[in-house]
């Protein structure tokens, strides 16, 4: 892989943005599968069930960003669909409590995710921008691997700090806390990492 791609701050930011994402993806549905059957007493099909709202938008994530990221631009699309998913996130830790209406929190799953329906489209329009064709096959390969390498970090992690916390609600507000803070620190690095020709 020609390390001189590193060189390129949109290429480098591109895939710091990439481990971060899925780092917060990954690990909130790790500990949101198991808070909903401890903390929650759902079982395995019904705690499937309920965190549907988190996958399914998506697709609607990826289709807002079609309709306006390229008119936007991917940095600013990028930076504002990750403040998104960070706010979602803020709000997933301010409402893991007990006795909160199953809805609402299917609703701030939703709103989270849908920026991470968006920002999925525009990290990778940023690399393979600074990538260009002769090395785009290499970025694309990197930054896979960035995504994957944050999923299990953020799997073993958020479990880390959901057990370590004691499990329960205690232990998933911790981790929720924690997830809020990637998406944060992907927005600060994609505005700041990125070129404005992104």
């Amino acid at each position: 892989m020609p390390v001189s791609l590193f060189a390129d701050r949109s290429f480098a930011a591109a895939n710091v943005v990439g481990f971060l994402v899925n780092f917060a993806f990954c690990g909130v549905l790790f500990v949101l599968g198991l808070f909903l059957q401890t903390a929650r007493g759902a079982g395995p099909v019904t705690a499937g069930l309920q965190m549907l709202p988190a996958v399914l938008v998506l697709p609607f994530g990826n289709m807002l960003y079609a309709r306006f990221g390229l008119r936007t631009g991917n940095r600013t699309a990028l930076t504002a669909s990750l403040a998104l998913s960070a706010a979602g996130y803020v709000l997933l830790f301010l409402t893991a409590a007990p006795g909160l209406p199953y809805w609402v929190r299917a609703v701030v799953l939703a709103v989270a995710n849908l920026g991470s329906g968006v920002s999925s489209p525009a990290m990778t329009g940023v690399l393979m921008a600074a990538a260009g064709r002769e090395h785009a096959d290499i970025g694309s390969a990197t930054l896979n691997a960035n995504r994957q390498i944050g999923s299990l970090v953020g799997i073993a992690g958020m479990g880390a700090v959901l057990t370590g916390a004691g499990g329960g609600y205690q232990g998933a507000a911790y981790a929720f806390a924690l997830t809020a803070g990637a998406p944060a620190v992907a927005a600060v690095v994609g505005r700041m990492g990125i070129c404005t020709r992104a």
